[in-house]
């Protein structure tokens, strides 16, 4: 189903090829002139795939040990090897085996996919390596799609790896070809979206956004969703709701207290100073250590000029005092 094998058709395969393999051995044993015993490299690659699926990943390791003997010469087996090394993280050992695949074929592709996927793991299971690791992840990806793939699929497998790296500019012309295609995942306006908005392209971005905010599945909504698509109605000059989108944000995730910072300082620059001042005594509240003296600065001067000064309110007042006599 969707080209990727359950369990249980693995475990079926498995026992077809267990059977087979058994029953052409016996064979073999009592009649010297019956076949040999299995030589076919495509079965034991087969077998060890139906294996490393079902996690039994020293049968599979056996299995595709024996491919690469019968034929030392394809690189699937070498990319077979390390792509079992990338389970066990061991990354190196990994990596090794892709080198040694394109040795035997320089533009054998699933090499190419396998050593981006590689890498993309390692990238978040190493922090250290993190940055090096998923730029590497999308080179080795875009060379695979040259290679061999460009289904809309892979692309978006592509767009996966952008996003990570950070390069929006590629990230937003890949999403919005995608966009044209038939069948596209609804996903890619969410990319389109965060690409667009990191390049101040901000009629896509909306347009994007509204998409995918209104067509999506609300539990496949997450907080980073509301924060670039509130970012892009306030540049889009919907201050309201783009407000209320960020707050939205914040329902979901407490935890982005520079959100609150955002908030006042939208209300701050649209001159909105009773709505300003208390979101800037939020946001001193809650922001912790990216609170600045300037951010008490701005509470006070909100306070003050959000005053009626033929009625003024003695409370806000007291407000804004406390916050200029802690500077």
């Amino acid at each position: 189903q969707n080209g990727k094998v359950t369990p249980a058709e693995a475990t079926a395969a498995l026992d077809v090829l267990n059977k087979g393999a058994v029953a052409s051995a016996e064979k073999s044993k009592k009649d010297k002139h019956a076949e040999p015993a299995p030589t076919d490299p495509e079965l034991f690659m087969t077998r060890g795939e139906a294996n490393r699926l079902l996690l039994k990943s020293n049968d599979a390791y056996t299995d595709f040990s024996t491919a690469q003997t019968l034929d030392p010469q394809s690189p699937a087996t070498y990319v077979a090897l390390g792509v079992l090394w990338k389970y066990a993280d061991n990354f190196d050992g990994a990596e090794e085996q892709f080198k040694q695949a394109l040795t035997k074929d320089p533009n054998y592709g699933p090499a190419y996919r396998e050593w981006a996927e590689t890498d993309y793991r390692w990238a978040h299971t190493v922090p250290a390596k993190a940055s090096e690791k998923i730029k590497e992840a999308v080179d080795h990806y875009k060379k695979y799609l040259s290679l061999t793939d460009n289904s809309v699929e892979s692309q978006m497998r592509y767009a996966d790896f952008l996003i990570n790296a950070g390069d929006y500019q590629t990230l937003q012309q890949v999403a919005t070809d995608l966009t044209k295609s038939a069948g596209t995942n609804l996903r890619v306006y969410r990319y389109l979206m965060y690409a667009a908005a990191e390049n101040k392209d901000y009629p896509a971005g909306l347009q994007a956004g509204t998409t995918w905010m209104t067509k999506a599945d609300p539990k496949r909504l997450i907080p980073r969703d509301y924060l670039y698509y509130g970012r892009i109605q306030i540049a889009s000059g919907q201050d309201s709701v783009g407000i209320a989108t960020l707050r939205k944000a914040l329902t979901l995730d407490s935890s982005a207290t520079d959100v609150y910072g955002e908030i006042a300082n939208t209300l701050w620059s649209k001159r909105k100073y009773g709505q300003a001042g208390d979101a800037y005594a939020v946001f001193i509240e809650k922001g912790g250590r990216q609170v600045t003296l300037n951010d008490y600065l701005k509470e006070g001067i909100s306070y003050y000029f959000s005053v009626n000064p033929n009625k003024p309110d003695t409370t806000v007042l007291n407000k804004a005092d406390s916050a200029l006599s802690y500077i």
